[in-house]
């Protein structure tokens, strides 16, 4: 859909098929795309994911004069698996891998084809170079993209979250609560550490510590969560933008994750 400044729809495309997850081209859209480019003659398009794009899509936009910014929000653009979390359930630090472990990992969790891969990260490679800048949210998330991707080298710019750098220790001592009140903000899924998590939960059972679990738990840890004898609370669902009070009356925060997000809104939460 093509939106105008107010917010109207201008004018839409419904695709023949639909769009599958990793598509390299998709001629239809390809042809819409750059009717609009024509008429409109934009002068930057920011593509703020291809996760349902195809990859094909910056040929298309460069070829018609725009400049083309790219918002790093995972790692689709180097595997289907967008956290790189691999078969062994942790991050596969794909950098530093031979390629044929990509085959290996992606036929056992999405049934991909031996040699996908590699003919993926080759298109994306050679879409890549027409991006003029990428907005990338820490140094590290922007280190992994560029050692797949070196043309993107001197083309990332960072934007980490502010943060506070005071000349104090803000971290809480156990002696100074009669209970530690520690957050745990969004999901409880695995990709967002429930596995460690529930580690920590049963390590701290003898601990006067309460964990609040603010956010979705995913069905396959509800009934884990219930066997514990840790004191764990969950509060829920919240909306985005309305953080719930009780997460005021937390005194510290933990953030686990098995890969390395290239920014955790749940951070800037917390703050």
């Amino acid at each position: 859909r093509l939106l105008g400044p107010d917010g109207r729809e201008i004018e839409q495309i419904v695709l023949p098929v639909s769009m599958r997850q990793g598509d390299l081209t998709q001629t239809e859209l390809e042809q819409w795309l750059a009717r609009i480019l024509s008429k409109y003659a934009f002068d930057i398009v920011h593509i703020n994911h291809l996760l349902r794009f195809p990859f094909s899509l910056p040929h298309i936009i460069q070829a018609h004069g725009a400049k083309i910014v790219f918002s790093l929000h995972d790692y689709f653009a180097i595997c289907d698996v967008y956290t790189l979390i691999g078969f062994e359930g942790h991050y596969c630090d794909i950098p530093n891998r031979p390629p044929e472990t990509c085959d290996v990992c992606l036929e056992r969790t999405r049934n991909i084809a031996i040699g996908s891969q590699a003919r993926r990260i080759r298109f994306v490679r050679e879409s890549f170079r027409h991006i003029d800048t990428v907005l990338a949210g820490s140094q590290t998330s922007a280190d992994i993209l560029t050692r797949m991707f070196p043309q993107l080298t001197d083309k990332v710019t960072l934007l980490p979250p502010p943060m506070l750098h005071e000349n104090v220790s803000l971290a809480p001592r156990l002696e100074d609560f009669s209970v530690l009140n520690i957050a745990l903000l969004g999901n409880f899924t695995h990709v967002k550490g429930a596995e460690a998590a529930l580690e920590i939960f049963e390590q701290a059972k003898n601990l006067p510590v309460t964990f609040h679990i603010f956010g979705r738990i995913d069905p396959a840890y509800a009934a884990r969560l219930e066997t514990l004898t840790t004191s764990v609370i969950a509060h829920g669902q919240f909306k985005p933008g309305e953080l719930p009070p009780k997460l005021a009356t937390c005194n510290a925060f933990l953030m686990l994750s098995p890969w390395p997000e290239t920014y955790c809104i749940a951070l800037s939460e917390a703050q």
